[in-house]
């Protein structure tokens, strides 16, 4: 689980597969259902093993859910 500055909490979905190797991105779905991208080392890891994000999730990108799905069938991206 994922908790933001303003307690808003949501989960970790999947790495984009299209993100560059050196800045990985992960979805997080929010409560709400709403889809965001979050860079990975933006999460601080808490003691009871979920993460603290240090701004707000509701003011980063949406997923582009037409890529995103395409990016799922694909894999990972992870292929060389």
């Amino acid at each position: 689980m994922v908790q933001d500055i303003d307690g808003v909490r949501g989960t970790v979905l999947s790495r984009l597969p299209h993100a560059p190797r050196n800045a990985i991105q992960v979805v997080v779905q929010l409560e709400s259902g709403q889809q965001v991208v979050v860079a990975a080392n933006t999460f601080v890891q808490q003691p009871d093993d979920c993460y603290c994000l240090p701004r707000r999730l509701t003011a980063l990108s949406p997923v582009d859910s037409g890529r995103e799905r395409r990016g799922c069938t694909a894999g990972t991206g992870d292929d060389g």
